[in-house]
């Protein structure tokens, strides 16, 4: 392998396998990218962390064909403070990478390829084009709510599923729930997707790393166990949860638009984290209240004092009262894309229901969240 490749371009793509390959591993060669150099001047680059794995490609001067593994984050590093615009690299005897850029030369220590993990093949899979923005905002409305808890692993993750001609993502982490979806008419939808796939966080947070904004659409398919997102000439693959996910609507409580309060929601949000100061750190406990036309915020702590704060609401129905941990709410409202927020509090018991009035026809998004014993 011997190849020239502008620093800056070498730098983007290995920055984009640091999420992959810095996690604790029982397989030290996770750890490493495997370069791999092909005759059409492209550099392919692939992490691996037998959960999660990443393709990429850029563009390079290529002299010889060829590969190598070596440690990712070592080589970021080196990468990264090199003061030349073009790096040359090559792989001579055994598999060590040589270096050169400007005045230095160096030898940076690398591994059989052979050893790296064995790269999916998606040639005969069949992918559905996807809305790249869209996709994201199902993303961003919900994996806020995934659980963190291991003991629940079905809950460790978001389910996407297709049902009544929408793509609908799910989560829930036993306190709140959050479902969003948009309208996508489609054929010859896999049958998994029909059922149901659960797709980690962690997975989440490598696609919208690796994802350009800027391109209009990104493809999906289902291999086996793998979700398959590929856009241009990356392709990221997330091994999904097994396991089902619970019954959402059997906590979905009837809405009720007579009893719906719509709140300024950069108000309610500036207003909650203030008085989130006076609350519990460990209940973390708020009180919301709607009266006529107002919306009361307030909490009270032995150790910190008590701290009410009152904004403006359009709301009709008879007064009522819930607690909340105020982090819950905090992460709604960062979701809100419009002026306004909808609330809908049954009692102090019941779920209460946020919704955002400012979507789109085409898209929808429904949060949950307990309430707290005051």
């Amino acid at each position: 392998m011997k190849i020239k490749i502008k620093q800056d371009v070498l730098l983007q793509s290995l920055s984009r396998t640091l999420g992959i390959t810095n996690g604790k591993t029982t397989i030290p060669i996770t750890q490493n990218v495997l370069f791999e150099a092909h005759a059409d001047g492209r550099l392919s680059i692939h992490a691996t962390d037998l959960n999660i794995s990443l393709n990429s490609a850029s563009i390079c001067d290529v002299e010889k064909a060829g590969k190598v593994t070596i440690k990712a984050k070592d080589f970021y590093n080196i990468v990264k403070s090199l003061r030349a615009d073009v790096v040359s690299l090559s792989v001579r005897k055994g598999h060590n990478l040589h270096l050169k850029a400007g005045s230095v030369k160096a030898m940076i220590v690398g591994q059989d390829p052979e050893d790296f993990p064995s790269l999916p093949n998606i040639d005969s899979l069949t992918f559905i084009p996807l809305e790249t923005q869209k996709f994201l905002r199902l993303i961003d409305r919900t994996s806020f709510s995934i659980s963190a808890d291991q003991g629940r692993p079905n809950l460790t993750g978001a389910l996407i599923i297709y049902k009544d001609e929408k793509l609908q993502m799910l989560s829930t982490d036993g306190h709140r729930l959050s479902i969003a979806s948009y309208q996508l008419p489609l054929s010859n939808v896999p049958v998994e997707l029909t059922n149901g796939i659960i797709v980690p966080k962690k997975g989440f947070l490598e696609l919208k790393r690796n994802i350009d904004l800027a391109e209009e659409h990104i493809k999906i398919a289902i291999d086996e166990a793998k979700l398959v997102v590929k856009q241009n000439d990356t392709e990221v693959f997330i091994r999904l949860i097994e396991g089902v996910f619970p019954d959402f609507s059997k906590v979905l409580p009837q809405e009720d638009q007579s009893r719906w309060a719509l709140v300024p929601s950069a108000d309610l949000a500036a207003r909650v984290k203030f008085v989130a100061l006076f609350a519990s750190k460990t209940t973390r406990n708020i009180r919301i209240e709607f009266d006529s036309k107002k919306c009361i915020i307030s909490a009270n702590d032995n150790d910190k004092g008590e701290c009410k704060e009152e904004i403006t609401a359009q709301f009709s129905s008879s007064k009522i009262i819930a607690g909340f941990n105020y982090t819950y709410i905090l992460d709604v409202l960062k979701v809100i894309s419009g002026k306004n927020v909808v609330m809908q509090i049954i009692d102090e018991n019941q779920p209460t229901i946020i919704r955002d009035p400012n979507l789109p026809d085409d898209e929808d998004a429904i949060f949950v969240v307990m309430p707290m014993r005051l």
